[in-house]
């Protein structure tokens, strides 16, 4: 085997070195991460609390006889724990989400449907009247397309073909 040069000892030094300072940013990374979970955990049952504390005084407005009661059971259960919230908002976040694919599915089948219903024939070549029933059918899946991305439908037909 070769000898090491001084230079590829002093390399191989500040490579190990760099190795080292890598692996040391990543632990505290690492733990940043769990740190800022935990306060998003604690921010999560805080506001939660916080909420329910403000339904109750409300509660307590409106109706003194009965909300008090609902306050006394109110202060005597603990908090509903951070990472429980945490947990419940991943579920319905994963919900919502199954929705969408499902929502998503409904639009592309109609989409379908409507294409088949005027049989592939082009917005251009249409009578005028089967023109504009296919805008106004288009326009329905556009506002449904607008919905699931959570805008303004941009649905605009240009003006309808002249026969």
């Amino acid at each position: 085997m070769a000898e090491k040069t001084p230079l590829i000892e002093a390399l191989q030094s500040q490579v190990d070195q760099q190795a080292e300072q890598i692996e040391a940013l990543k632990a505290e990374l690492l733990e940043d991460a769990e740190i800022c979970d935990h306060w998003r955990q604690l921010a999560l049952q805080f506001d939660r609390h916080r909420m329910q504390a403000l339904a109750h005084l409300r509660l307590v407005v409106s109706d003194p006889e009965g909300g008090l009661e609902d306050c006394r059971s109110f202060l005597a259960e603990a908090p509903v724990q951070g990472h429980e919230l945490t947990a419940e908002l991943d579920q319905l976040r994963s919900e919502n989400a199954s929705l969408r694919t499902a929502f998503a599915d409904c639009i592309q089948s109609l989409h379908e449907e409507m294409l088949g219903k005027y049989q592939g024939q082009q917005p251009d070549d249409m009578h005028p009247v089967t023109w504009r029933q296919y805008h106004r059918d288009m326009k329905e899946i556009e506002d449904f397309k607008a919905i699931l991305i959570g805008k303004e439908s941009a649905h605009s037909p240009s003006t309808p073909p002249e026969n």
